[in-house]
């Protein structure tokens, strides 16, 4: 499943000929609101897990395996794909970003995780087609873990690899907002 939050690159169309499902939301609504849409379909079809990856081209497919290993490993389970950030191809601000995230999570629910900013994840399709959600746009993904963590709710975490393109990426990332 593909779910398109409104973009206007040209990205549904790229993947048309390919074997997924498509779902777009007009106009764009946020992260977390795309996230929400693909766990209502994957309910629908049946599934108990949905795995996120990001479109932005930053992760691997192949590292899939691992994710899913972790959180069937502790199921039901929030799992993690924990980006391996050092090395000078990656921007000061993502590690940055991710720090601060971390920091606040852990404040908040007192779990101390490694990546709280990535995209690469899996989640149990009933619990957020189950909770109740304020947010829709990036902050949905603390938000998610956050509320899990206070569910009691595992959260597993993998190493999977990242790839910082320097051009060519495009975000919808507000920096003071968003991590605000």
């Amino acid at each position: 499943l593909v779910v398109d939050d409104g973009s206007r690159d040209g990205t549904l169309e790229r993947v048309a000929d390919l074997p997924v499902r498509t779902l777009r939301l007009e106009p764009n609504q946020g992260k977390g609101a795309a996230l929400l849409a693909g766990a209502r379909v994957a309910a629908e079809a049946g599934f108990g897990a949905l795995l996120s990856i990001d479109a932005d081209g930053q992760h691997f497919p192949s590292d899939a395996p691992a994710l899913l290993a972790a959180a069937f490993a502790h199921w039901p389970a929030i799992a993690i794909g924990v980006r391996a950030m050092d090395g000078p191809h990656v921007p000061g601000s993502s590690r940055f970003g991710r720090a601060f995230s971390n920091f606040w999570v852990r404040l908040e629910c007192g779990r101390d995780l490694a990546d709280t900013q990535s995209g690469y994840r899996v989640y149990p399709v009933a619990f957020l087609t189950g909770g109740t959600f304020r947010t829709r746009r990036y902050a949905f993904e603390v938000e998610v873990l956050v509320r899990g963590a206070w569910a009691g709710m595992a959260i597993a975490e993998a190493p999977v690899r990242v790839l910082y393109q320097a051009e060519g990426r495009i975000s919808h990332f507000r920096a003071f907002r968003d991590n605000l």
